[in-house]
């Protein structure tokens, strides 16, 4: 964190890219609140099951990749870099343009990077809610 980036090897990423990708306020703030020695960023073996039992339980749909796919839409519409998301996402610029470009404003894109903890309790309450 106190470089201000992640770091997402050929390991974790589904590319064979290794990348750098900057922690926006936001993000520092929520990793802030839940802070750990341990490298994992989650206590779940398998985060994406989690979050589609909690989806399936608010009777909210949720797509595959859903918080990938706006992060790169919002951050499209934030820096308006095509060329600097597709190296922070992996994508091609190509792929970018395709499906991610000018799906969202500027405005909503500032909405989105300003979504913030509002308390240490809200943050701890999410795993709760995933297992409840």
């Amino acid at each position: 964190m106190e470089r201000g980036y992640i770091r997402v090897t050929s390991v974790k990423g589904n590319t064979a890219q290794k990348r750098l990708i900057p922690i926006c306020g936001n993000l520092r703030a929520w990793l802030g609140v839940c802070r750990r020695e341990a490298r994992a960023c989650s206590d779940y073996p398998r985060p994406f099951e989690a979050i589609q039992r909690l989806a399936a339980r608010a009777k909210v749909p949720w797509k595959h990749n859903a918080l990938r796919h706006s992060f790169i839409s919002y951050r499209v519409a934030e820096t308006g870099d095509v060329a600097r998301v597709a190296l922070e996402s992996g994508n091609s610029p190509r792929m970018i343009f395709r499906h991610y470009r000018e799906l969202v404003t500027k405005e909503e894109a500032q909405i989105w990077f300003s979504i913030i903890p509002s308390t240490v309790a809200d943050v701890l309450s999410v795993p709760q809610a995933v297992d409840a």
